[in-house]
C-alpha cells in the first residue's frame, strides 16, 4: 500500500506502507499458521481506545516528487479513478496536478478573478478539489473559499498550452466557501432516445453537477456543450479543418455550461455531501 503526502516544508512524496510479514516455518510448515493465530489472538486482546502503535519503524520513501510549488500549506490531495494522477490544493489557491508514473507536475491551475473575464490570477485558498468520477476524461472541479467553482478539463484543451490551464467554465453563485462537489451522469440522460449516441458523442460529458458550501445551500447544475467557430485557435496537425461559406479554414472548438436549475436551501451550513448510488435509492 502506498500513500502520497505533502509535508510542512512543502515537500511532495510517496511513502510505502508494505510490512513485510514475519513468519517462524518450523520443520512442518506449521509456524506460519501458528504465528498468524497468535497475531490475531493479540489484537483481539487489544482495547478499542488504545492505540496500535507501529513496531517495524517509519514508512519508507518510496518515491520524492520534489517541492510542491506552493507557496502555502497544502490542505487538499485527491486522486483521479485511474491513479496515474493526483491534483494537491493548497491555502495561497493554487493547485497542481502531477503524474504518478512520471514524477512531476503537469498543470499549475490558478484562480480566477471575476474582474477581468476568468484570466488573473486571485489568492482564494481552496476548500475542495474533486475528479470527475470516469477513467476517460480528466476533469477537475475546484472549489474556493470566495465561494467560486473552476471546471478543468484537462483533455479538451489538450493541443492549446495557452487554453490548457484555464477553466472551461467558472461558476460563482455560492456567497461562502464551497464545502463538496459532486457529480451525475444520471440526470438530464434519461428517456431520450438517442442518449446513447448523444453520450458518445459528447467531449465533456453531460448529466448533473451538485455543490454545497458554507452559504447553507445545495446547488444543482445541469451541463450542456455545443460547438463553435474560433477564428483564432491554434492550428492543428494533421487534422482537416471545417471551411466556412467564404472558403476560409475554421476552427471548432467546445464551449461547456454549466446551468444552475435549482438552489435547495438547508438553513444549515454543509460541510459534507454524498451522492447516494442507484441502489441506495
Amino acid at each position: 500500500t502506498d500513500l502520497v503526502a505533502v509535508t510542512r516544508s512543502h515537500l511532495v512524496q510517496r511513502y510505502s506502507l508494505d510490512v513485510p510479514a514475519v513468519t517462524d516455518e518450523g520443520d512442518d510448515g506449521k509456524g506460519a499458521k501458528q504465528q498468524s493465530k497468535k497475531g490475531r489472538d493479540q489484537m483481539k486482546e487489544i482495547p478499542a481506545s488504545q492505540s496500535v502503535a507501529s513496531v517495524t519503524g517509519p514508512a519508507k520513501v518510496a518515491f520524492s516528487f520534489g517541492k510542491s510549488g506552493h507557496s502555502l500549506p497544502v490542505h487538499k490531495v485527491a486522486f483521479h479513478p485511474s491513479g496515474s494522477f493526483f491534483a494537491t490544493g493548497s491555502v495561497d489557491g493554487l493547485v497542481k496536478v502531477w503524474d504518478v508514473r512520471n514524477g512531476y507536475a503537469t498543470h499549475a491551475l490558478h484562480p480566477t478573478s471575476s474582474s477581468d473575464g476568468g484570466g488573473g490570477r486571485g489568492r482564494y485558498a481552496v476548500s475542495c478539489i474533486e475528479w470527475r468520477p470516469t477513467l476517460t476524461s480528466l476533469i477537475l472541479a475546484i472549489g474556493r473559499e470566495d465561494g467560486s467553482i473552476a471546471i478543468h478539463d484537462l483533455l479538451l484543451n489538450a493541443h492549446d498550452t495557452k487554453k490548457a490551464s484555464l477553466p472551461v467554465a467558472v461558476l460563482r453563485d455560492h456567497l461562502s466557501a464551497v464545502t463538496c462537489v459532486a457529480w451525475s451522469s444520471d440526470i438530464g440522460t434519461r428517456g431520450n432516445a438517442g442518449t446513447s449516441s448523444a453520450s458518445k458523442a459528447r467531449k465533456h460529458g453531460g448529466g448533473a453537477f451538485f455543490s454545497s458550501g458554507r452559504d447553507s445551500v445545495i446547488n444543482t447544475w445541469i451541463i450542456s456543450e455545443e460547438e463553435v467557430n474560433d477564428a483564432d485557435g491554434p492550428k492543428r496537425k494533421k487534422k482537416k479543418a471545417s471551411r466556412d461559406d467564404s472558403g476560409q479554414q475554421r476552427q471548432v472548438s467546445t464551449k461547456v455550461s454549466y446551468r444552475r436549475i435549482r438552489t435547495l436551501p438547508v438553513y444549515e451550513q454543509v460541510e459534507s455531501m454524498k451522492l447516494l448510488s442507484r441502489k441506495f435509492r
